[in-house]
């Protein structure tokens, strides 16, 4: 069987036509390859010197990449739809069955060229369009409305729907079509010994000279929230903690970097980059606390991914993730000093026991039990 794969992306490639994908990891893409022996995923593509990736490349035997116009900008959305459209055409005669990700513009296109074309298709739903708009600048809080209305219409009338959350998605974005709920995040199937080193790390706390916090996400993404937590580290300092703030994301960090150096803690946060997926793990085991500051976030990746190392982790409350922590580490977002407050609360709480109980939670998310969902659902849907 042929699967089609469509959502806006961007993918990185090199000049062969290799993939470099940052999100779409081996483990998720083998939940697509149970269902089918072709993969194409029709995405933007942004082409990159295959020496500078710090991702690796993606198994291309059984995977094909086609570049789509960008339909975000004005010139995509007056010029290219109709390129994009024969473009998704072609690849649906020469596909069976169509997985659809929302919130896309390519996405949307897609949907409608399927119910057009009668193709059997799943829409997943992975984010709030409005949040990430709203959240990005004056002109996306312009389009906000216009956009999420759009996208609640286009997931109502869909056959069937996947959100990635428990609750959240399915109140902001009902569908009368059959409905499924499953985590996009899978997990190695977590090791005991994970928690016991979590355990000698906490232990180990008193000998360090400084708190270790982090948090990741793309630092040219202001719906992140990194500023508010650079704010809630200012206000930590000056209330007597040692800390240091470790911040791991791709894209231009200019404001950041401006933001840091007014309130002089150029010794206090440190911006990795990118880090490759498969040592973002080792990171994680070497900080004290994880904080999610995001102002908009559907579920949170890498805050799911923080807890199954046993960190203890603060997040705000949007999106998904409050169904994630407890209500006493859930921080109100755009807010640096409830932010503080929380470090401040899991200082003086049993570490141990923040940690056992979010190490315990995330085993919600082993990849065996969910690709074992996603075989089932995809069975379901494409029979």
């Amino acid at each position: 069987m042929k699967l089609l794969f469509c959502y806006d992306g961007p993918m990185d490639v090199d000049k062969d036509g290799n993939a470099y994908p940052q999100t779409f990891t081996e483990d998720m893409l083998s939940r697509y390859y149970s269902i089918c022996d072709k993969l194409t995923i029709l995405t933007r593509t942004n082409v990159i010197n295959k020496s500078s990736s710090k991702v690796p490349r993606a198994n291309m035997k059984d995977l094909k990449v086609v570049d789509c116009p960008n339909l975000t900008s004005l010139k995509g959305r007056i010029i290219d739809r109709f390129k994009a459209r024969n473009l998704i055409i072609e690849e649906m005669l020469c596909n069976e069955y169509v997985i659809i990700r929302l919130p896309s513009q390519i996405g949307n296109l897609a949907l409608d060229i399927a119910i057009e074309m009668n193709k059997p298709y799943l829409v997943e739903v992975v984010a709030c369009r409005f949040d990430t708009l709203w959240n990005h600048s004056l002109l996306g809080k312009i389009i906000a409305p216009y956009e999420f209305f759009k996208t609640k219409r286009k997931i109502k009338k869909a056959a069937s729907v996947m959100y990635i959350t428990e609750n959240f998605l399915q109140r902001r974005y009902p569908t009368t079509g059959e409905m499924f709920a499953c985590s996009d995040v899978a997990l190695k199937p977590l090791d005991s010994n994970v928690l016991k080193n979590r355990y000698k790390f906490i232990e180990m706390m008193s000998t360090r000279k400084r708190i270790s916090i982090a948090s990741i996400g793309a630092v040219n993404m202001r719906y992140k929230g990194h500023e508010y937590m650079i704010k809630a580290v200012y206000m930590l300092i000056h209330q007597g903690y040692k800390v240091e703030y470790h911040l791991v994301g791709g894209g231009n960090s200019e404001y950041l970097k401006r933001l840091v150096d007014k309130l002089e803690l150029r010794n206090n946060v440190f911006m990795h980059g990118v880090i490759p997926h498969d040592t973002i793990f080792n990171f994680l085991d070497n900080i004290d606390i994880y904080v999610q500051p995001s102002i908009a976030e559907a579920q949170g990746r890498s805050l799911i991914e923080a807890m199954s190392r046993g960190c203890p982790s603060v997040c705000t409350n949007v999106g998904g993730m409050p169904e994630l922590l407890p209500k006493n580490f859930i921080s109100k977002k755009g807010n640096p000093r409830d932010l503080a407050e929380k470090i401040i609360l899991i200082l003086n709480s049993d570490m141990k026991n923040i940690a056992h109980r979010n190490f315990e939670y995330a085993r919600r998310f082993d990849a065996n039990v969910i690709k074992k969902y996603y075989l089932n659902m995809y069975r379901n849907i494409f029979k």
